[in-house]
């Protein structure tokens, strides 16, 4: 669990000072010839066109200070049509979600090299204990952390991820998600 309270720490750190240069981090291949879920992230549909996500819209989070910055997300075309139809929003084995995480405005308008989270969905029964979905975290030029099931970073995703609900497949961003942003401002 130290583990995991130091990644925290040191995403909310990385997202206060990153660098203004791209790293791997928020490369489409992050090591050179190594394949991973999220190549070609930026080709996918992306839910926060024109709009990227700031804060804890939704309160689930408690409204931390690391939690205050902004989001733009990616899904693949496995998760797309769920993401953008009608609840319940139960996504389908190989669904990627990729969050770019800002530290601020200015850090988001000049595309700083952001902090990555990346939820990947599982077959049904794969990773009961983390609701069937790995996570990923990439704080600015430090390598990934992933995790499902009973894992420390499983465990620390899964936490904040249950506050979305089952009908949600346990995640916040979709349709219902942004109309419900669109009602509050």
């Amino acid at each position: 669990m130290k583990s995991v309270l130091a990644l925290a720490v040191g995403v909310a750190a990385s997202l206060t000072w990153a660098a203004p240069s791209r790293t791997h981090a928020t490369q489409d291949n992050p090591e050179k010839g190594r394949k991973t879920e999220w190549d070609g992230y930026h080709t996918w549909h992306r839910l926060t066109k024109g709009r990227a996500i700031t804060g804890d819209p939704t309160g689930f989070l408690g409204n931390k200070e690391f939690e205050k910055g902004y989001r733009e997300v990616y899904v693949n075309a496995a998760g797309a049509a769920v993401s953008q139809g009608q609840s319940p929003y139960l996504y389908p084995a190989g669904t990627v979600i990729v969050r770019e995480v800002y530290a601020d405005k200015k850090a988001w308008e000049e595309k700083k090299t952001p902090a990555l989270t990346i939820s990947i969905k599982l077959k049904a029964g794969a990773a009961p204990e983390s609701k069937d979905w790995e996570y990923v975290l990439i704080p600015p030029g430090e390598k990934e952390q992933r995790g499902r099931g009973n894992s420390e970073t499983g465990q620390f995703c899964t936490k904040c991820h249950l506050n979305a609900k089952a009908s949600n497949d346990y995640h916040f961003t979709n349709a219902s998600f942004f109309e419900g942003l669109k009602k509050k401002n």
